[in-house]
């Protein structure tokens, strides 16, 4: 990249909403109300929507206000960089990368758990369920 050329700063509407979809898809989205459903009925699955909803929405604002005060592209990692020293900022792209494939992980997980009802050799055969699991995880 030219030294001249500038980072694109806006992600638009449909950038914005396939990130929270694809969020949204995830693991505790699919399969946390059923287990939560199971063993402590629903008030408690909608309590935890409730708090995730709001807890997401604060996140969400929080990081619409540090981009707003820091245009600068890295993100979360530059935020802490900036506020704490290049040390937390290493620990906090650390551990963002952390949290990103053990999400992977989770997601794959989940849809081969659903996948499983469909496909029965998936939990009765645990190389059929590897080689599924590893085959949907490179293609996305």
């Amino acid at each position: 990249m030219d030294k001249t050329q500038k980072l694109k700063k806006d992600i638009g509407l449909f950038i914005a909403t396939a990130l929270v979809t694809g969020n949204m898809m995830g693991s505790g989205i699919f399969m946390l109300p059923a287990t939560l459903a199971s063993k402590s009925g629903p008030g408690a699955t909608i309590l935890a929507w409730l708090v995730t909803g709001i807890g997401s929405i604060l996140l969400a604002l929080s990081f619409a206000n540090l981009g707003s005060r820091i245009p600068k592209a890295g993100g979360p990692y530059e935020y802490s960089k900036l506020a704490f020293g290049d040390f937390i900022g290493f620990i906090n792209a650390w551990l963002y990368w952390n949290g990103s494939w053990i999400g992977n992980a989770a997601v794959v997980i989940a849809v081969a758990s659903y996948s499983s009802a469909l496909f029965p050799i998936l939990s009765q055969n645990h190389l059929a369920a590897f080689l599924y699991t590893s085959g949907i995880l490179w293609i996305l």
